[in-house]
């Protein structure tokens, strides 16, 4: 069984496509969840940047 170039090219596409569309919809799904975290939390972040400073 011995792949052409173009069967290459074309399986090649398709992983970084796949692999393009997961890190797209994690990235939809963490900004989501940062958005909320923020939302829900906010001194809990203020105190943490404080004490960071500090």
């Amino acid at each position: 069984m011995s792949l052409s170039k173009r069967d290459r090219t074309v399986a090649v596409s398709l992983i970084v496509g796949a692999i393009v569309a997961a890190l797209l919809v994690y990235g939809l799904f963490t900004d989501w969840f940062g958005i909320y975290g923020v939302e829900q939390k906010p001194d809990g972040e203020a105190v943490e940047t404080t004490s960071g400073g500090g």
